[in-house]
């Protein structure tokens, strides 16, 4: 009876998910803003089922009781979270105490304004990608762009109830990851039975890496604090005999591995492949031990696949709705890009970029200078400590007569994952007959591996020094140092003067204009495929203003915009007044790097014989605002 209830429970979580994304779509079609609040009744209400399915599964009826058990076997591992906390924040001021949190981590006016874009549309909109402040008088969404992000999203959201700036929900969001990854990191090392000292050593390295420090501009990839519960749930299929046999930890894992799927398409499918290999893994070795081949663990697989289907409810409807759009990001991808970003074995052992040892960091350079396929691999480093654990595991290939412990089972898992992500690879297989154009940067499978790796080191740690604790505390201390100075690099003070020169601007621009006003920008250029996101500052930094820019590609409004930036000036001009735009803004820079600086020049000047001289200039003279009415 008591699985049963679970069953249900579970079914209801994923139904109010998807109800939760369903009526987003809905939002979006009949512009029903009731509907936002009655959607996030559902997601909270989905949120309070996840909690109560894990009271549930523990067989105490008594709340007191429960509360005073629970509190008895995890006090010692609560106090050892809160001194992780502790340290987190310490080498977290080590590293950022320089930086505004109120302005960018990094500004490059490229991938890191698409992540404050979002940010501000989450707060202002909620979860559904609507924007009617950009992308003209047809308005911006990103339902030809889908995402898998749900929780990601639900996190901004939560923090910007609280918070005005889009930086600075970034930012907290940024900084919040890492103390999820580095506590669930540790909750999956005493699952698995670790010492509490290796426990904190792999949690502390595991969310301390290159990987998260250089990918703020890429904000979706931060949050991977569920990839360590995959390798949980995939160690547990390999290992555990009792998992079929509890069907309490069987749902657990189940729901556990739909939310897989809630923190991006990258991370689902490198859940899916953790689970799809330890289940060929168990299934062999079911075979050579003549026992009955488990099919219910391809459960997971399936839980996991629901959970991107959920998350994609939107998008198909919105499809289904306006039609594919053929000249969308996803759909326009080349198959090479692939192994263009595919893993190197190397990439994984060399040391990290910018590294602190200037010798270390020429030889990086070195590599990434004269070989190909070096782009967005360079991120992909494990650090000197899981690189020591990955030669241990590929060495432990040929060993005679392995134990089956948990050495095996990680190297199983690491050489069948690289095997899935390297040039040539599984993944290129998948990529020539399937098309799986969404993805393509199959590197950042390192962080997946480089978790497998660590646990391996706190393992044999724990297998060598089991009976010494203090000397397990004094060499995990070390590795700690020593893992902490090799894996990352002290955060500089980032030159935002541009941003804030434009930020300036544009608040002068928002004084000009009336609430509601339209301003067309140029020069025109593609969102989200574009050579630059720098315009998405103008709707970043005004209250009440509608901005061109942010039309989807593809679509009919991005279509007539490309269509009138390309006619003559004068044309041009009509074209806009004649469509009710109020203003008319331009950044040199931007047309300097999409055409030329004669261009630029000459456009400038053409706008100013017909306008008349432009009502502001950016300080540096790089901004210009024409008014129109």
């Amino acid at each position: 009876m008591g699985l049963k209830r679970n069953i249900c429970i579970t079914l209801l979580i994923i139904i109010a998910f998807s109800s939760y994304l369903l009526s987003q779509i809905i939002c979006y079609v009949d512009k029903i803003r009731i509907l936002q609040i009655i959607s996030s009744l559902l997601l909270f209400a989905s949120i309070a089922a996840c909690f109560y399915i894990f009271l549930l599964l523990i067989k105490i009826n008594n709340k007191k009781e429960l509360i005073i058990t629970y509190f008895k076997k995890t006090r010692e591992d609560l106090f050892v979270i809160g001194l992780i906390i502790v340290i987190e924040t310490i080498l977290l001021f080590m590293l950022y105490h320089s930086v505004h949190l109120n302005q960018p981590l990094y500004y490059t006016g490229n991938d890191a304004l698409g992540c404050f874009y979002y940010a501000k549309i989450i707060k202002e909109y909620g979860i559904s990608l609507t924007n009617p402040m950009e992308g003209g008088f047809a308005g911006a969404n990103m339902f030809d762009y889908p995402y898998s992000d749900s929780i990601s999203f639900l996190l901004i959201k939560l923090i910007g109830l609280f918070i005005l700036s889009p930086y600075l929900i970034v930012n907290i969001f940024y900084f919040f990851c890492y103390y999820l990854i580095t506590i669930i990191s540790y909750i999956v090392c005493r699952k698995l039975s670790f010492s509490k000292p290796t426990s904190i050593l792999v949690a502390i390295l595991y969310s301390f890496n290159r990987y998260i420090q250089f990918r703020y501009p890429h904000l979706w990839l931060i949050p991977y604090f569920m990839l360590p519960i995959a390798v949980l749930i995939s160690i547990n299929i390999i290992k555990d005999d009792s998992l079929d046999k509890n069907p309490n930890k069987f749902v657990i894992y189940f729901l556990l591995s739909y939310f897989c799927a809630f923190t991006g398409f990258y991370y689902a499918f490198f859940s899916c492949a953790l689970f799809s290999i330890a289940f060929v893994i168990r299934s062999i070795n079911d075979f050579e031990g003549k026992k009955k081949i488990k099919y219910c663990y391809l459960l997971f697989i399936f839980a996991t696949i629901i959970g991107v289907f959920t998350n994609l409810i939107p998008n198909l409807l919105y499809w289904h709705i306006n039609g594919l759009n053929p000249n969308s990001e996803i759909i326009t991808r080349s198959m090479a890009e692939t192994e263009y970003y595919g893993l190197k074995l190397i990439q994984l052992l060399l040391p990290g970029i910018d590294h602190r040892i200037s010798l270390l960091a020429r030889i990086q350079r070195a590599y990434t200078n004269n070989f190909s396929y070096s782009v967005e691999a360079i991120f992909s480093s494990l650090g000197i400590i899981a690189s020591v654990g990955l030669m241990v595991l590929v060495l432990n290939v040929f060993r005679k007569n392995q134990k089956n412990n948990l050495t095996k089972t990680n190297s199983m898992l690491v050489i069948s994952l690289f095997f899935v992500a390297t040039i040539g690879g599984i993944s290129s297989i998948l990529t020539l007959f399937f098309r799986i154009s969404a993805m393509r940067c199959y590197n950042r499978i390192s962080i997946v591996i480089m978790f497998i790796c660590l646990l391996e080191i706190g393992y044999m740690l724990d297998c060598f020094f089991s009976k010494n604790t203090k000397k397990l505390i004094i060499i995990c201390g070390i590795l700690l140092s020593i893992g902490f100075f090799d894996q990352t690099v002290k955060v500089k003070l980032p030159n935002n003067k541009q941003f804030l020169e434009m930020q300036s601007f544009i608040h002068k621009v928002d004084e000009k204009l009336e609430d509601g006003a339209f301003v067309f920008v140029l020069p025109f250029d593609h969102w989200p495929t574009g050579r630059t996101y720098k315009n998405h500052i103008c709707y970043l930094e005004s209250n009440n203003i509608h901005w061109s820019y942010g039309a989807v590609q593809g679509r009919s409004e991005d279509r007539w915009q490309e269509k009138v930036s390309s006619l003559e000036t004068t044309d041009m001009i009509e074209q806009i007044k004649m469509n009710g735009y109020d203003g008319l803004y331009l950044d040199s820079s931007l047309f300097t790097l999409l055409f030329n600086k004669e261009k630029t020049d000459k456009k400038i000047e053409d706008i100013n014989n017909i306008i008349g001289p432009e009502t502001l200039v950016s300080q540096d003279g790089v901004l210009h605002f024409w008014m129109l009415k």
